[in-house]
């Protein structure tokens, strides 16, 4: 599982803008939780674009 944290971390720092959020993620371990906020937001950004 070690492994597989390691490899999970690698990917999630350039996938995150906020180097604060990187820091959480990490130290939090849900990268799933703390990814359903991320896209949430971008969500949220998306649609006022379009508005």
């Amino acid at each position: 599982m070690a492994m597989i944290n390691k490899l999970l971390t690698v990917p999630a720092p350039p996938l995150s803008k906020h180097p604060s959020h990187n820091s959480n993620k990490v130290q939090t371990q849900d990268f799933t939780f703390t990814n359903l906020p991320d896209v949430t937001i971008y969500t949220k950004s998306n649609k006022c674009t379009l508005k």
